[in-house]
């Protein structure tokens, strides 16, 4: 069920001191760029309620060592809060190993589900998250044993660890023991809010921390809350969360933050966008957007040769326009300042929307076809010169060979033999086309591809892909 709920936040960050999100669900993602006031947004959230929300920081430092002091503080939220008032907490992970402690002081030592927060279940949920390792809880000094499976050694010291386990370990307690907390405690409507759990963390490890995360949340029903800049983590929330998950696209100019429910469209982008928007590849490779199959596979063909390089996205026809738009969003969310970031690409005969104030083109841009569809780029001269033929003599041979198809297909190959070729439609003829003028019957997609990453074209083919389209994806002016 959608929920609303308003936040009363700093004057600095919002004029009307106060942020709406609207449309939360089970899982939800804050997105935006660093100084959006994601971290000022979720530590007010958490003030609201501090018994009941749990706070996680984005800078963790500290060590993995029991630490009497900390014991103490884990076991209210308000003093738990108190720990959590800034972006960095140096004694953070001693503060995470205390709270085990303080889980079974709330418990006791019993194992068995009689009593909930059982201690099998919560190890079985960490052996998950990280498998490199034997993990035990315990009531008793440590509070842990924690051993690495390829060399049976028992790990007491961060120096041991890599600063993704490390990172991974020390989430996966904090988050686990707080919900175990609660479920000893009886509370309800509970929230984990986690700020940047990406941070250090390779995208595989990405991508396990977010299933555990979906995971615990589901097992002792709490309410998550996450804020991010990874679309790697973004993909994978979306997919263990399902239709459960709400994307809340930073703007600290708005007072009303919409959630929008997470659909294929979102999945789909956030995958091909891949890694890290400010560090990945993206800011090197532009994406392409293409309207199908047949267009995946040309385009997706001509990076390999290593002239143009962009990641390709197909959208399955009239589906590009909203793939454009929630990446219009995205990258708003993202970036500074606008700026092109990739080509949405539309047949010839299709009509370019106009760059408006509701569906804007800042990022992704529009363009077309010279030609009618990439269909009709296999009769330009260079690709028909690759199979050895002059357009003259394609359309000797396409009037020669017709008459071994019946009805309809015999038409169309006889009306293109005698047609404008960069604007008829013969994208019903297209595979007999390709039977009839190559003899290796190499898949005509493959021979635009070809062609096409190969560079150096024609006038002829130039006009066929249109003045946008080589100017935009090739670079020429």
């Amino acid at each position: 069920m959608k929920q609303k709920l308003s936040i009363k936040v700093p004057e600095y960050l919002n004029e009307s001191c106060k942020i709406n999100l609207i449309g939360l669900l089970k899982f939800n993602v804050i997105f935006g760029k660093n100084g959006s006031g994601k971290s000022i947004l979720l530590r007010s959230w958490r003030d609201m309620s501090p018994e009941k929300i749990h706070y996680i920081v984005p800078e963790r430092a500290g060590e993995i060592l029991f630490s009497p002091t900390h014991l103490s503080r884990e076991l209210n939220g308000m003093s738990r809060r108190d720990m959590t008032m800034y972006n960095f907490y140096d004694h953070y992970r001693d503060s995470v190993i205390a709270r085990i402690q303080s889980y079974f002081i709330k418990r006791g030592n019993y194992r068995g589900k009689n009593i909930p927060g059982d201690p099998d279940e919560i190890e079985k949920m960490l052996a998950f998250l990280l498998p490199e390792f034997k993990i035990g809880l315990q009531g008793d000094m440590p509070p842990y044993k924690l051993i690495r499976h390829n060399s049976d050694k028992a790990i007491m010291d961060i120096t041991n660890l890599s600063s993704g386990e490390a990172q991974l370990l020390t989430l996966g307690i904090d988050i686990i023991t707080i919900a175990a907390i609660w479920e000893l405690e009886g509370q309800e409507d509970n929230w984990i809010l986690i700020d940047e759990p990406d941070l250090h963390l390779h995208p595989d490890l990405q991508i396990r921390l977010a299933e555990f995360i979906a995971k615990v949340a589901k097992h002792f029903n709490c309410k998550v809350g996450i804020a991010t800049h990874s679309t790697s983590l973004l993909a994978a929330i979306g997919y263990f969360a399902e239709e459960n998950l709400a994307l809340f696209l930073a703007n600290p100019n708005e007072s009303d933050w919409i959630g929008e429910p997470w659909t294929k469209y979102h999945n789909i982008c956030a995958r091909v966008l891949g890694g890290h928007l400010l560090l990945g590849t993206l800011f090197a490779v532009p994406i392409l957007l293409v309207e199908g199959d047949d267009d995946y596979k040309i385009w997706s063909e001509i990076p390999r040769h290593h002239r143009v390089q962009f990641a390709v996205l197909p959208c399955n026809g009239e589906e590009i326009h909203q793939h454009q738009k929630y990446l219009e969003k995205l990258f708003t969310a993202i970036s500074d300042k606008p700026s092109i970031k990739g080509i949405a690409l539309l047949d010839g005969d299709k009509a370019l929307p106009t760059n408006k104030h509701n569906n804007p083109q800042n990022y992704i841009k529009f363009i077309k076809l010279g030609c009618r569809e990439s269909e009709n780029l296999y009769i330009t001269d260079d690709v028909l010169k690759d199979i050895g033929l002059t357009w003259s003599e394609a359309q000797q041979k396409i009037r020669s060979e017709s008459s071994k198809y019946d009805g309809d297909k015999k038409q169309r190959l006889l009306s293109i033999a005698e047609s404008d070729r960069k604007n008829h439609d013969i994208k019903p003829i297209i595979n007999q086309i390709s039977q009839i003028l190559d003899p290796k019957n190499v898949p005509w997609t493959m021979r635009v591809g070809k062609t096409l990453g190969k560079g150096n074209f024609s006038k002829n083919m130039m006009e066929f892909l249109g003045e946008d389209v080589t100017r935009y994806i090739f670079n020429m002016k």
